[in-house]
C-alpha cells in the first residue's frame, strides 16, 4: 500500500509539475502583449491578467475562440486577441489560465481621470448582486473579480456592452445580462463615476485565489414554504426582486426595465395575459430559471 501510495504521489507530482511548466510555456504567447509578470500594457490595450481566477481566464479564451468575443468590426483590441487565442490548443486553454491566475495579483494604476468615486459608490450599489461588494467577484455567478482591473479597461469594456461590441452573441447569456446592467448607465460621466469607486476597492478579498461560496442553500425540498408563502419572506423576496430582477423586468415586474431595452427576447413580462413559460410558473419550474438561466436569452442562472 505504501509503494502505492508513493507512486501516486510520484505521478501526481510529475503531472502537476508538468501543467504548470506547459502553462508557463503556453503563456509565452500571452506575454508578448501582457508581459512576463501579466501587468499589462495600456499603449496596445492589453489589460493587467495576473492573479486573475483560472475559470474566467478559460471561459474569456473559450469566447475569443469560439467567436462569441472579438469578432465585432469595432473591438480593434479583441481583434488583435482573437487569432491569438485561437493558436491555443484547447487542450492547453485550462493550462494556462490555471498559469495566470498563479501570477501575483496586480493591483493596476489609476490612469482614467474625470471619474467621481462618492458618486460612483451609489451606481456601484446594482453591480454587488453579482460581483461583491467589494468588487471581488463570484464564480457561481460567473461574475469576475473588478477590484484588481486596470481602470481604463474597465471604461473601454463597459463601453463595449453598452454598444454590443462585446456580448454581440444571442447564445452569450452572460454577456447578456451584462449588457443590460451596462445600458443602465446613462453616459460616459457614470460609467466613469462607477470605475473611479471600483478602484477604490481592495484587492485582497478578491476571489481569484478562493472558492466562492454556493449562491443559496435552498433546495427543492424547501418549496412549499415558499408556495404558502408569508408577509417575511414576500418582503425578503420584494427586496431581493428590486436589487437582482427589476432592472430588467421593470420595479412591477412588467418587462419593462431600462437594462432589458437592448435585449432580444425582451425580459418576461410576469403580468401578461396566457403567457407561454420557458419552464413554466410553479414554484418549482421558477427555482429551475433561477439556478439553470434560460437559454438564448439574457436570463442567467
Amino acid at each position: 500500500m505504501i509503494r502505492v501510495a508513493t507512486l501516486f504521489l510520484c505521478l501526481w507530482t510529475s503531472s502537476t509539475g508538468w501543467a504548470a511548466n506547459r502553462g508557463a510555456a503556453v503563456f509565452q504567447l500571452c506575454a508578448s502583449c501582457h508581459g512576463q509578470d501579466g501587468h499589462g500594457n495600456q499603449l496596445i490595450e492589453a489589460p493587467s491578467i495576473a492573479g486573475l481566477p483560472a475559470w474566467y481566464v478559460s471561459a474569456q479564451l473559450t469566447k475569443f475562440r469560439n467567436g462569441q468575443r472579438g469578432k465585432h468590426p469595432d473591438d480593434d483590441a479583441g481583434n488583435r486577441m482573437r487569432p491569438l487565442a485561437m493558436t491555443i490548443d484547447p487542450e492547453d486553454v485550462d493550462v494556462v489560465a490555471a498559469y495566470v491566475a498563479s501570477l501575483p495579483a496586480h493591483k493596476a494604476p489609476a490612469t482614467l481621470e474625470g471619474g467621481n468615486a462618492e458618486r460612483g459608490k451609489a451606481t456601484f450599489n446594482q453591480c454587488i448582486a453579482c460581483h461583491g461588494p467589494n468588487a471581488e467577484g463570484n464564480e457561481v455567478l460567473h461574475a469576475p473579480p473588478l477590484n484588481m482591473a486596470s481602470d481604463w479597461y474597465l471604461f473601454r469594456q463597459l463601453n463595449n456592452f453598452k454598444k454590443h461590441i462585446r456580448a454581440y452573441d444571442p447564445e452569450d447569456a452572460f454577456g447578456a445580462t451584462m449588457a443590460a446592467q451596462a445600458a443602465t448607465l446613462s453616459s460616459e460621466q457614470v460609467m466613469k463615476d462607477v470605475v473611479a469607486y471600483i478602484a477604490t476597492r481592495d484587492t485582497a478579498s478578491s476571489s481569484a485565489g478562493r472558492p466562492q461560496a454556493a449562491a443559496s442553500t435552498m433546495t427543492l425540498a424547501d418549496l412549499p414554504k415558499f408556495e404558502q408563502g408569508s408577509p417575511e419572506l414576500v418582503a425578503k423576496g420584494k427586496g431581493l426582486f428590486s436589487t437582482n430582477c427589476a432592472v430588467c423586468h421593470g420595479p412591477e415586474g412588467n418587462g419593462d426595465g431600462a437594462g432589458g431595452a437592448s435585449l432580444h427576447p425582451k425580459p418576461r413580462n410576469f403580468h401578461a395575459p396566457g403567457a407561454s413559460w420557458t419552464h413554466g410558473n410553479t414554484a418549482a419550474s421558477i427555482y429551475y430559471t433561477l439556478a439553470n438561466g434560460s437559454q438564448g436569452t439574457g436570463m442567467a442562472s
